[in-house]
């Protein structure tokens, strides 16, 4: 969290490009960490719900 902290303080202060490459890398990383929880989710979601959760994905 403190890392998440100071990369978004750093990336505000420089403004323009550099700011959106930082905070889109940290936006990744936060999908990354979600990925094994989203996998194991729908390892036991009947297959019938994939509309529903692909459809949530857009939202």
């Amino acid at each position: 969290m403190a890392i998440g902290t100071l990369v978004s303080l750093f990336s505000r202060y420089l403004r323009g490009a550099a700011d959106e490459v930082l905070l889109g890398l940290a936006y990744i990383i936060h999908i990354l960490k979600a990925s094994p929880l989203i996998i194991i989710l729908a390892a036991h979601i009947n297959p019938i719900n994939w509309n529903s959760i692909l459809g949530a994905g857009h939202i």
